[in-house]
């Protein structure tokens, strides 16, 4: 497996991602393109690593560290793993790495939202040290509600 960076270039590897691991686009490709440009956003992306093909994308991992009231948060906004690479272990690598660079960058407090009947992924998150801190309410759509989950990291 090759973990690196996502690239312009990389565009339909993530617009795939975001098609065939949600019901819906959550985001459109105008916002992936702010991902990857944006100062303090990052986008990890995984490969099978195949030598003499193609790579092909196996995961992925949308992240900002943004400035809040109470020092740095490292926000996580989207978890993808495509089907046939899932309980492998993939999501559980990418979270790793993202909140490495998250605190590298001084984020003390991760936080994401996962969809309340998304019980594998709150299984990972748990198991990984997240805490539901927040239901919210048709953040996906009519009633289609989230927790919001938050990992604070010791001194």
């Amino acid at each position: 497996m090759i973990l690196r960076f996502a690239g312009l270039d990389d565009l339909p590897s993530l617009d795939r991602l975001e098609k065939e691991c949600f019901e819906y686009p959550r985001f459109p490709i105008p916002v992936l393109v702010d991902f990857i440009l944006a100062d303090g956003a990052y986008v990890l992306l995984a490969f099978t690593e195949s030598p003499g093909r193609a790579e092909t994308v196996m995961g992925g991992i949308m992240f900002v560290v943004q400035r809040t009231e109470k020092g740095l948060l490292g926000r996580i906004a989207s978890v993808s793993v495509l089907e046939e690479y899932r309980n492998q272990g993939l999501g559980r690598r990418l979270l790793s790495e993202a909140e490495e660079v998250m605190r590298q960058a001084g984020a003390s407090v991760f936080s994401l939202e996962v969809a309340v009947n998304n019980e594998a992924a709150i299984s990972l998150y748990e198991s990984l040290g997240y805490e539901i801190t927040e239901r919210l309410e048709h953040y996906y759509g009519l009633n289609e509600h989230a927790h919001r989950m938050e990992k604070e990291l010791e001194d």
